[in-house]
């Protein structure tokens, strides 16, 4: 079920980027449309409070109320983020 859930919203919208917000910092971030977004997978993302681009292993996922919460291990700052993320 979370598996299609997160195709249907990986293959939806526009082509931007999928866009959210940091929980704690409360900066804009991005991820690139087609990431493939699953526990264990080193991703990319735009962090806008940084102005720079990012790296992180996601730890875990959840959703909630219609976001998707992914957690990362920021390889820069090696700090754990939670990625508010909405279609």
């Amino acid at each position: 079920m979370r598996t299609a859930l997160l195709a249907l919203l990986l293959a939806s919208g526009p082509a931007s980027a999928w866009e959210g917000r940091d929980l704690d910092s409360d900066a804009k971030v991005d991820i690139e449309r087609g990431v493939l977004v699953k526990n264990g997978e080193t991703i990319r993302f735009y962090d806008h409070g940084a102005a720079e681009y990012r790296t992180g292993r996601i730890t875990a996922i959840a959703f909630r109320q219609g976001v998707m919460d992914v957690e990362v291990h920021d390889e820069q700052s090696g700090r754990a983020r939670t990625l508010v993320m909405r279609r």
